[in-house]
């Protein structure tokens, strides 16, 4: 005999088999979990994977998804306009009025408030999801460099889908 008829190993005794039967080593099976990659996470709650899209307690199934873009609304700005022109009329109804230095103060300081809205408004940005059945504004905020970073990993997550 040239193999074991136990183990299939080598028998280097010169073909002779001793008849000793080898201690078997126990079989056990180790389970390997395959977990997907994941694109991007974050700990406002949302994850992109190749087959989902979870932001806050809404998951999107990536093979849904027929595209993504960002958009943007303008900062509202109005309300720091209407802050300046009062700020202005109560500056130069206090001017037209004589020992009016406390109201002159207060329109100084409506107008600065004014000016601050009007300049410390950020835009509103949107990640809007494409699918065959609707178009939904799934991720809204103020920081674009945030929005931009989570749609580059959509559609990472996109082209690996397969």
């Amino acid at each position: 005999m040239r193999f074991c008829p136990y183990c299939g190993g080598s028998l280097n005794t010169g073909g002779v088999f001793s008849g000793i039967e080898p201690t078997r080593q126990p079989q056990s099976t180790i389970a390997i979990q395959q977990t997907e990659p994941t694109y991007y996470s974050d700990e406002k709650g949302v994850r992109v994977t190749k087959t989902r899209l979870i932001i806050g307690n809404a998951t999107y199934a990536m093979a849904h998804i027929t595209s993504i873009k960002t958009a943007g609304k303008p900062a509202n700005i109005i309300p720091g306009i209407i802050l300046a022109i009062i700020g202005v009329s109560i500056i130069l109804f206090s001017i037209t009025q004589h020992n009016m230095a406390m109201v002159t103060v207060v329109g100084v300081v409506i107008l600065i408030l004014g000016i601050l809205w009007i300049f410390l408004s950020k835009p509103t940005c949107m990640l809007q999801i494409t699918s065959a059945s609707a178009e939904t504004e799934s991720l809204i905020s103020k920081e674009q460099a945030y929005i931009d970073q989570i749609a580059r990993a959509v559609n990472e997550a996109l082209i690996h889908r397969g």
